[in-house]
C-alpha cells in the first residue's frame, strides 16, 4: 500500500513536468528473467534524452541519522542497482532508484535527479529566466514533491492503523455483546 502511494506521487510529479509515464515496463536480465520496474519515464527524462526506468522502495528498518543516511538506505540502493542496472542499460534506458526511509528522506542522488528534471523544465518553459530564479523554482518543486511523497506514506500508514483499530474494536464489541448486537 505504501509503495503504491509513493509510486503514484512520483508518477504525478513526472507527468507534471510533461513526461510520459509507462507503468510496469518489463526488461530481461542476463538469465532471461523478466524484471518489472515501477515506471518508464519518456520525454527527455535525462540529459541524453534516454528513457528513465524508475523503481521505488520505502524502508522501515533501522534508524535514520539526520546528518547522513543510515546503512539500510545504502543497502537498498546497492540491491536496486544490482537487480536492475545492467538489464535497463541493455534496453537503452537509464535506471534510477528512488528509496525513501520511514520519514520520507531520500538519498542525495534522488534529490539531485529531481532537481535537474525540474530545472530543465523551468529553463525550457521560461527562456528569459535567470539561473538564480530557475534554481529557486526547481528547489521549491523538488521539495514539494518529496514532501508530498512523505505525506502520502504517512497518510497510508495512518489509514492502516485506523483500519486495524476499527477491526479490533469490532472484535471486542462482539466478545462483549455477542455477534450482530446493535449495542
Amino acid at each position: 500500500m505504501i509503495h503504491d502511494a509513493v509510486q503514484n506521487v512520483f508518477a504525478q510529479a513526472f507527468k507534471n513536468v510533461g513526461y510520459h509515464v509507462v507503468n510496469k515496463p518489463t526488461v530481461e536480465d542476463d538469465d532471461g528473467k523478466v524484471l518489472i520496474p515501477d515506471h518508464l519515464i519518456l520525454g527527455n527524462g535525462t540529459k541524453s534524452g534516454q528513457g528513465l526506468m524508475v523503481d521505488y522502495r520505502h524502508t522501515d528498518s533501522g534508524q535514520t541519522n539526520l546528518l547522513g543516511f543510515s546503512a539500510h538506505m545504502i543497502k537498498s540502493e546497492i540491491e536496486k542497482i544490482g537487480k536492475y542496472n545492467t538489464a535497463v542499460s541493455r534496453s537503452g534506458h537509464r535506471f534510477m532508484h528512488i528509496i525513501l526511509d520511514k520519514f520520507g528522506n531520500v538519498l542525495q542522488k534522488t534529490r539531485d535527479m529531481l532537481f535537474h528534471i525540474f530545472i530543465r523544465k523551468v529553463s525550457n518553459d521560461r527562456h528569459n529566466i535567470t539561473e538564480t530564479e530557475a534554481d529557486f523554482i526547481a528547489t521549491k518543486k523538488t521539495n514539494f514533491w518529496l514532501k508530498r511523497a512523505a505525506s502520502a506514506m504517512a497518510k497510508t500508514k495512518a489509514m492502516c492503523i485506523i483500519n486495524r483499530s476499527t477491526k479490533l474494536i469490532g472484535i471486542q464489541h462482539e466478545k462483549k455483546h455477542g455477534k450482530g448486537s446493535k449495542n
